[in-house]
């Protein structure tokens, strides 16, 4: 108690001079090294108190009480711990009550000081980590602990002075009731009054004994708590300990100590009273004779004074009560939470040695007994809580019947609510079936008729969680929150069933003629689930409430959990057919078939269960797509599933040659030859290139500049010659663009001044001097270098091209801005080998198309044709009986899987397209899966090959002897590898006798050159 007044004197001081700085808004010196003082001070105490809590010593709980503070929320300890974490990473410790006082050493210069209050305060937040992550552990055990011995030394001052004026007022009555004994021998007329007083005396008398013992036993039960208490403390502290052998001696410890506290609270309970034994005050005083008013009157006094007094003693015997059962059940707390946490550490070996012995079945027994203590203790202190409440007489039930009218009032606003709901539910049933009476609607106002229509039914139930969720806020209702989670139990219960027979509707064929067989089944079903659960989740709940997570819990845990098992087995049993079915209808016939063969090595009785994972995976993965579909890895999982789904539905060999010439023409990729065919997809890049001219242009910037990289196919091309109309379209007279291609392979550097100038269209007169061209240009010119990869081999003297025109964009001109396009893997070597800041600053790479784009790119070029196309062979491979799917699924798979084979690739998607058409009929092609490149036995081809592979993937193209030159590999060997890679379709040979990947196999390759490090890149 002392060190408590010297604390509130320091906080009151810490107060007042705080207000009395902020009044004069200015940090005074002397005031602020008063106030540190007292800020260290406290801080090095209340590290002391958690040290001690952390090592189970014990000590004075005071030191640490306002660690914890009054609005302590167990529930949000996490949070508590993630916000001093952040003011120890961000704020250097200091909390937001320091922050005056921090800031006032700043503003002082107190560097010594300030240092000192950093490194305490963060010493201080990571102990108070250490206890806040530990109390979690241990259940809130150790502010429940603190909150109990807090208000002990107070309940013993407060017993021991009571005794002290209960024994003297035993005393006095002893000693009157003996004198009033002598009145009566001398005075026999006044026997009847003397004895009504002794009446009256004997009656307090008694109280007052019953008071005393109670106080006796309070003691001993203090006396007990502590004890017990302080060896919890020190078992806590070792709670973290890893040494199986020492977890293993403490569990042994806490257990003896269970059983011995859970039996005294149990048969204190149980075999004591569950009432007070106190007789009512002696009626009002009656005699035969003639007694004077007056005496009359004093009689009535000393009754009412007895009637009072036994008032008082039955609140205080309730107060009593009260802290022994508050004492007791925070004991008990602290060591269930315990044991179980010892418990969970124990290993399997330990656990199992101690099955079915005399210790394990002792505790099971006690576990079983003392089972019932916590809910008969939360019974018995209600019914003090009433019983002194009815005692108390008038004033009593007046706060009897103000707690009830606010129980009252919290049933009336339930009825309210659910008259709330009704009308809500109404409402939204009538919404939808506008929505659904609407021959056109929104597709997001079709989704949520689906919801309504499938889940109206838990509609109520959701709504009720809520409302339980809200209550369990409210402090009134904080003594009843088991009894909230019992609802909320029920409820979810409820949810389950419903969900249940939503999931069984959904994979049966339900019609008028089998309507009522299915309801009685599914119903069946779906009760058994709910009530696995509802037994499991209340038995655990008291479990966990009383005896915590030891035997009893691990017993009837796993025993659900096996039921559960059975149950779901026997249950897929008997949907097995069901199953089945849905299956065949909504899944490949692919997967189907593999799954069914699979089956065909399984017993009958659990096939249905792999059927219903099957399902449950399946749908999941579907629920993912759907909710993902925006994100290349879901469309992904898509393309590759639906690939599975119609692997079966292959073109045949030679189909392609019926596709017409006229056809194929239209997928020919020529760079923006048909403006209808073109796809706004790098409107971007275009247009950040474009302002980067057009500052040039208007002198804003000294940049002149850009380079766009990307891959073969990608839209390099299509891209420059699209920047060029529009710069073309806003700079008709003041600007020139031209567009050209590097021959291959410029590597000389005179072919490459020759180059420069031709492209210019000028004529040049002795030495190359490109500020002289520069100077003849007549107005501003976009210099637009396709292939600017031609302008290197990797060998020696192979890059004298390439520096000379590193060098000419090096220059200052006035008239000439450069934009160059670089195959990926050729920029990505120039890149690592020369570097690009000091060359280029505005650097464009072009990545791969979404799926959409690929299918506008098809859908372009395909409706500019007579053609039709037909999805008939995809349906029917994927077995699929939903209208949707005929429609719309089929076709966005279809390109999903086009976008991943071509990886967004418009040149190989324009490739597959025509390698997954057959002719139908004169008017109509089927589709088909597309036909990806045969790559398969890549480990079994020589490294010599995939060094030249590299070297054309790296070039973009490449003659024989340039590969020779660039391998550094003998004639042969160059000669075998193109061989080999035009016999598995590796490279395309085109007029000039030139080698490039082939664009069907490209990224096949580029795959597994980067697997096994041929090549780098991103």
């Amino acid at each position: 108690m002392e060190f408590k007044l010297n604390y509130l004197l320091k906080v009151t001081l810490v107060l007042v001079l705080s207000l009395n700085i902020h009044a004069t808004n200015k940090c005074i010196k002397s005031e602020v090294l008063s106030l540190n003082d007292t800020v260290v001070g406290n801080i090095e105490h209340r590290i002391v108190g958690i040290k001690n809590v952390l090592s189970g010593k014990g000590g004075d709980s005071s030191l640490i009480w306002n660690v914890f503070g009054n609005d302590f929320d167990f529930n949000r300890s996490d949070e508590y711990i993630s916000k001093l974490e952040t003011i120890n990473s961000k704020s250097r410790g200091i909390s937001e009550e320091y922050e005056y006082l921090s800031n006032c050493l700043k503003e002082l210069k107190l560097t010594k000081r300030m240092a000192q209050l950093e490194k305490l305060s963060i010493e201080y937040n990571n102990f108070k980590v250490q206890l806040f992550k530990k109390n979690k552990a241990l259940n809130n055990s150790i502010k429940l602990n603190i909150d109990s011995n807090s208000s002990i030394p107070s309940l013993a001052k407060e017993i021991d002075e009571e005794f002290i004026v209960l024994e003297k007022s035993k005393r006095d009555i002893e000693k009157e009731l003996a004198q009033n004994e002598s009145k009566t021998l001398i005075d026999s007329n006044s026997k009847e009054v003397v004895f009504y007083q002794n009446s009256l005396l004997k009656f307090k008398l008694d109280l007052i004994k019953t008071r005393i013992l109670f106080n006796r036993n309070l003691q001993q039960k203090i006396e007990y708590f502590n004890l017990k208490s302080l060896k919890l403390s020190n078992l806590s502290s070792n709670y973290e300990e890893r040494d199986t052998e020492t977890i293993e001696a403490q569990f042994v410890e806490v257990e003896k100590i269970w059983k011995e506290v859970t039996k005294q609270n149990f048969y204190d309970l149980i075999k004591g009273s569950l009432f007070f034994d106190i007789p009512r005050v002696p009626g009002v005083f009656t005699s035969k004779r003639n007694v004077e008013s007056e005496i009359r009157a004093t009689l009535e006094t000393e009754r009412s004074k007895v009637s009072t007094f036994r008032k008082e003693s039955i609140s205080d015997l309730t107060k009593k009560k009260e802290e022994e059962l508050k004492l007791l059940n925070n004991l008990l707390i602290q060591i269930n939470s315990l044991r179980s946490n010892y418990y969970n550490k124990l290993s399997f070996s330990f656990l199992s040695g101690r099955f079915f012995t005399s210790s394990y079945l002792s505790s099971l027994k006690n576990e079983i007994y003392a089972s019932p203590y916590r809910l008969l203790n939360y019974v018995y202190s209600k019914y003090l809580f009433v019983n002194e409440k009815l005692s108390l007489g008038r004033d009593g039930i007046t706060d009897l019947s103000l707690l009830l009218f606010k129980y009252m009032m919290i049933i009336l606003g339930v009825f309210s609510f659910k008259l709330v709901l009704h009308k809500i539910y109404d409402f939204l049933e009538k919404k939808n079936r506008g929505l659904v009476s609407k021959r056109k609607r929104s597709e997001f106002f079709s989704y949520l008729t689906t919801i309504w229509n499938k889940h109206s039914d838990n509609f109520y139930s959701i709504s009720w969680l809520f409302l339980l969720f809200v209550l369990s806020h409210f402090e009134l209702l904080n003594n009843i929150s088991i009894i909230l989670n019992i609802f909320i139990i029920l409820i979810v219960a409820k949810i389950i069933r419903s969900l249940v027979i939503l999931f069984l509707s959904t994979v049966s064929s339900i019609d008028s003629r089998n309507y009522r067989s299915f309801k009685l089944k599914a119903e069946g079903t779906a009760g058994r689930f709910a009530n696995i659960y509802l037994v499991y989740s209340l038995i655990m709940v008291l479990l966990n409430l009383t005896v915590g997570k030891v035997y009893i819990y691990s017993i009837v845990k796993f025993v659900a959990i096996i039921y559960s098992l059975y149950q779901v087995i026997e249950t897929s049993s008997v949907w097995s057919k069901e199953f089945s079915t849905y299956t065949e209808k909504k899944f490949s016939g692919v997967i189907v078939d593999k799954i069914e063969r699979f089956y065909k090595f399984l017993p009958s009785k659990i096939q249905g269960i792999f059927s219903f994972l099957f399902i449950s995976i399946l749908t999941i993965v579907n629920i993912f797509i759907r909710m993902t579909e925006d994100f290349a890895i879901s469309k992904k999982i898509s393309a590759n599933l639906f690939r599975k789904q119609v692997e079966s539905v292959e073109v045949e060999e030679g189909a392609s040659e019926q596709i017409p010439n006229e056809y194929k023409e239209k997928f020919t990729f020529n760079s923006l030859d048909v403006e209808e065919h073109y796809v706004n997809h790098t409107s971007e890049i275009e247009e950040s290139i474009c302002n980067e001219i057009v500052e040039w242009i208007d002198e804003k910037s000294e940049e002149h500049s850009v380079v766009v990289y990307g891959d073969k196919g990608i839209g390099k091309t299509t891209l420059l010659k699209k920047v060029i109309r529009d710069m073309e379209g806003r700079y008709t007279d003041e600007l020139s663009c031209v567009y050209t291609k590097v021959p291959a392979k410029t590597i000389d550097r005179e072919k490459a001044h020759t180059f420069i100038v031709n492209a210019l269209g000028l004529e040049e007169n002795g030495s190359f001097d490109l500020y002289k061209l520069d100077k003849m240009l007549e107005k501003k010119t976009v210099l637009v270098i396709d292939e600017a990869q031609n302008l290197f081999l990797s060998h020696t003297k192979g890059f004298s091209a390439y520096n000379g025109l590193l060098n000419m964009i090096n220059l200052s001109t006035e008239n000439i801005f450069w934009v160059l396009s670089f195959n990926k893997y050729s920029w990505l070597y120039l890149d690592r080998a020369f570097g690009r800041s000091q060359f280029f600053r505005n650097i464009f790479p072009l990545k791969g198309w979404d799926d959409t784009a690929i299918k506008e790119l098809i859908f372009k070029r395909h409706h500019s044709s007579e053609y039709k196309l037909s999805y008939d062979l995809l349906i029917n491979a994927t077995r699929s009986q939903d209208e949707m799917d005929r429609y719309t699924t089929v076709e966005s798979k279809f390109f999903k899987l086009l976008w991943e084979l071509s990886r967004g690739n418009p040149r190989a998607a324009l490739y597959l397209w025509l390698t997954s058409l057959s002719r139908r009929n004169s008017k109509t092609f089927n589709v088909h899966i597309p036909k990806d490149a045969d790559l398969d036995s890549l480990d079994k081809l020589a490294d010599d090959i995939f060094f030249v592979i590299a070297s054309v993937l790296k070039h973009e193209n490449l003659s024989p002897n340039e590969i020779e030159s660039t391998t550094n590999l003998p004639k042969g060997i160059v000669r075998n590898a193109i061989k080999v890679g035009q016999e598995r379709n590796f490279f395309f040979k085109d007029k000039h006798g030139r080698y490039m990947i082939e664009i069907s196999s490209q990224y096949g390759l580029i795959k597994y050159l980067k697997s096994k490090n041929f090549i780098y890149g991103y």
